[in-house]
Order: structure tokens, then C-alpha cells, then sequence
């Protein structure tokens, strides 16, 4: 009776997401199966999940594990270093990054990036892009999309969401005046020319002096944001992405919906984890 009913059980290869403690139920039985192994992994998927700095008693709480059990894997972990003691938390410790790195080397730049620009759109549940710039236009290059059940097109939201390869005026959007402060005066007067600032709704600022003031704002202040300037009822703040040579070679945007969204909030809750990510792609498009 025992043995029929382990012959039709499936153990899973891949666990729920993010997994749990009880999800090793799945493996008892098995000879092959290491579970003090296991209850490390979870342990450091609660870092990628719930950190960057864990307790004890989060580390129990995010896993599932006795607490008991959390402390030995975090113990160990230590010991290993893989993360180390920060007053009464853990942290990761730099130990881990070639194991990451080698993933992301397998997936190559444009996979790498999306798991950066995924990872962003979960921590901060909005629409993630990044894009270059062509001509006077910005090309999204990457896309993690608020609403992943909807399919993309290039018919909506035009500053937002849009499908990879999407094209937006640089004038008057987040991502545009970050890639436009790293030109030259005369190249961003070149690529003004090549798209005349036009209104698109009732916030496009298109007075000369004013365009050029935002570009130069963005470059000082290293952010951009867009307020319903090419479509009502969306807000979007933008970063750039920087070469080793500090050169701007990309802009990395998140946003939504206006109502949801204020400046301050994204300047205060998005802009830290969009510079972050920034530099991560950048490191990340030197390496890979």
C-alpha cells in the first residue's frame, strides 16, 4: 500500500515560487534527496525574495523552517561565506556574485538584463523598460511588463508598457532627456531638429529654452521624470545606464498610472532601486 503510494507520487524538479519548507514533503522517501542542502537553498532564496537583510526569526518565518533549523543554515552560511553578520540580521556576502554571474553569462546581455529589469518590475509591481536612443526617438530594448497576463502592443500607453522595439519621441519622455543629457550641446540641437518638440497633451513642454532646461536638469540631477507629457494619466521616472567610462549608453524608466503614482513617490520609493539596477545592467553589459 506504502509502495503505491510513493510509485504515484511526483516529486517536483522545480519548486513553487518562492518555496517553502514544506514543500520538501514532496522528496520524503527519497534516498538521493539532501535535505539539510535544501533547507540551506531556501534559506538563501528568502534573501533574494524577502532581503537584503534577514533575522533568524525572518528566516524562519519566510521558509517555513523551525527557527532552530533557519539559525544552523545561517550558521553555516557564515562559516561558508555566502553571508555574514550585520548587527542582529545576516547579509549576503560578495562570495555569491560569481555563482549569479555565471547564470547571467550563460543567458547572454539581452537575457541577462531581463532578469535584472524582471526582478525590478517585482520589487516595485510597475512596468520596467529600458530603451536607447535612435535618432530623435528612444527604442525600448527590453520590457518587464506591471500586467504580464496582457499581451503587449504597441497600440497602448505610448511612454508605457509598450512592446520591445516601441519607439517614443526623446523630447518629451523620462528616458529620452536621460540619453539626451549625455550628448553634446550640438548633437542634442541635431537630434531636436530631427523631431520639432510637438504637443501631445497638455503637459508636452515644447518652448525651445524649456526643452533644453529638462535635459540639462536631468543630467544634473541624474533623473528624469515625465508627467503626463505624452500620455495623460501616466507618470514615469527614468535613470541612466552608464558605460565604464561613465559615457550614458542606455536609460533604465519605471512608472504607471498617474493616479497611483505621485513625483515624490517614485523620486522616493523607485529611484534608489532604479540606480541600483542601473548599475547593475551596466556591470553586467561590461561583463557578459
Amino acid at each position: 500500500m506504502n509502495q503505491t503510494v510513493r510509485s504515484t507520487r511526483t516529486a517536483p524538479s522545480i519548486l513553487r515560487d518562492p518555496p517553502s519548507a514544506a514543500d520538501m514533503d514532496a522528496f520524503s522517501g527519497d534516498p538521493h534527496f539532501m535535505l539539510s542542502l535544501a533547507r540551506g537553498l531556501l534559506v538563501l532564496q528568502a534573501f533574494v525574495t524577502n532581503g537584503p537583510k534577514l533575522t533568524v526569526s525572518e528566516a524562519a518565518k519566510v521558509t517555513g523552517l523551525a527557527r532552530a533549523t533557519a539559525r544552523r543554515c545561517l550558521y553555516t552560511l557564515e562559516k561558508v561565506g555566502y553571508v555574514r553578520m550585520e548587527g542582529t540580521a545576516f547579509v549576503l556576502e560578495s562570495r555569491f556574485l560569481p555563482l549569479a554571474r555565471a547564470y547571467l553569462r550563460n543567458l547572454g546581455p539581452e537575457g541577462s538584463v531581463q532578469v535584472v529589469l524582471d526582478r525590478l518590475r517585482d520589487q516595485i509591481d510597475e512596468t520596467c523598460a529600458m530603451g536607447k536612443l535612435d535618432g530623435a526617438q528612444v527604442l525600448y530594448t527590453s520590457v518587464a511588463r506591471r500586467n504580464r497576463n496582457v499581451a503587449p502592443s504597441s497600440g497602448g500607453p505610448r511612454g508605457l508598457g509598450g512592446a520591445m522595439g516601441l519607439r517614443v519621441p526623446a523630447f518629451c519622455t523620462s528616458m529620452g532627456r536621460i540619453l539626451l543629457a549625455g550628448l553634446e550641446p550640438d548633437e542634442v540641437q541635431t537630434v531636436l531638429r530631427g523631431f520639432p518638440p510637438v504637443k501631445f497633451t497638455s503637459f508636452t513642454t515644447t518652448e525651445p529654452k524649456e526643452v533644453l532646461a529638462r535635459i540639462e536638469e536631468a543630467g544634473r540631477n541624474g533623473f528624469s521624470i515625465n508627467d503626463q507629457e505624452l500620455d495623460i494619466g501616466l507618470r514615469a521616472l527614468s535613470v541612466p545606464i552608464r558605460d565604464h567610462r561613465g559615457r550614458i549608453i542606455a536609460a533604465l524608466q519605471a512608472g504607471g498610472e498617474a493616479s497611483r503614482l505621485s513625483n515624490s513617490l517614485m523620486v522616493g520609493r523607485f529611484l534608489p532601486l532604479l540606480q541600483e539596477a542601473a548599475e547593475e545592467i551596466s556591470q553586467l553589459i561590461e561583463q557578459v
